[in-house]
């Protein structure tokens, strides 16, 4: 355990660690980053997307977007377009080839990481349900700790 820490809180991050790395093993699989997956599927997931929109959703400063973004429009994953409201601001969206990467690791994580797979069904109900609490209270509202960064 993490020394100092309550007991729960570091479990939690033990399983976060462990999962940020089998996540990134995956991303890796496919010839991404980890931040290259994550925005890849953000922008897959919405169609399209305003950069801010997409560090928005990823918790990160839009200044951060752009070499990731950059990265992805050179290996022809991702276009930048004028978004049709307002000629400023580009929209990203998922070029074929992008939405095929994004298939193949939408496919391999649905292979869980061994850590999940030595849950009983029961305990993996169990976690989904806790998790999913967190979550609902997380999005209720702004509260200490929960900061985002600001632009």
């Amino acid at each position: 355990m993490v020394e100092g820490l309550d007991e729960r809180w570091a479990r939690l991050l033990l399983v976060a660690f462990q999962t940020y790395g089998a996540f990134e093993q995956k991303a890796a699989e496919v010839g991404l980053t980890l931040p290259q997956a994550l925005t890849l599927n953000v922008i897959g997931s919405r169609r399209t997307a305003a950069m801010g929109e997409v560090a928005d959703c990823l918790r990160v400063d839009a200044s951060n977007m752009t070499g990731v973004v950059d990265r992805l429009e050179q290996r022809g994953l991702v276009e930048r377009r004028p978004s049709t409201d307002d000629r400023r601001i580009k929209t990203l969206v998922l070029t074929p080839d992008g939405q095929v990467v994004r298939d193949r690791l939408l496919a391999a994580l649905r292979e869980p990481p061994p850590l999940y797979e030595s849950l009983p069904a029961a305990g993996g109900e169990r976690l989904s349900r806790l998790l999913a609490e967190a979550f609902r209270a997380d999005e209720e509202g702004d509260r200490p700790g929960r900061a985002r960064p600001t632009r």
